[in-house]
């Protein structure tokens, strides 16, 4: 016996009402002019509504510990996540950082999309 999806449904929903912060999404679509030898990047924003938490700060291994990195996950409605054509750049901008969308899963369900996005410097 299954739990109905309408239940998963309302669990997500109570889940983002309690602990769901306003985040942007940034779609940025990359295209190379080989003519100019150029290329053009055309943005997107989306407001969405995330819940976020963080894994540790951590070295850059290939920078010899002179660079660090801070990890951020993002989960998000799947049905918030715009559609996005091959050669995407993702980015997610919380209270003034940009982070950038390294990787993407989606639930056993389908309901919820989790970014880990990250920021270096």
């Amino acid at each position: 016996m299954g739990v109905e999806l309408s239940q998963l449904v309302a669990d997500r929903e109570r889940e983002f009402l309690d602990w769901g912060e306003p985040v942007t999404l940034r779609r940025v679509v990359q295209s190379f002019d080989p003519a100019s030898q150029t290329i053009d990047s055309a943005i997107e924003e989306f407001p969405v509504t995330a819940i976020l938490g963080s894994l540790a700060t951590r070295g850059i291994e290939d920078a010899g510990g002179q660079a660090r990195c801070l990890d951020l996950i993002a989960r998000m409605r799947s049905e918030e996540f715009p559609a996005s054509p091959a050669g995407t750049v993702w980015r997610l901008v919380h209270l003034g950082a940009e982070f950038d969308v390294v990787e993407q899963a989606v639930s056993g369900c389908g309901l919820v999309r989790e970014l880990i996005c990250r920021k270096v410097g």
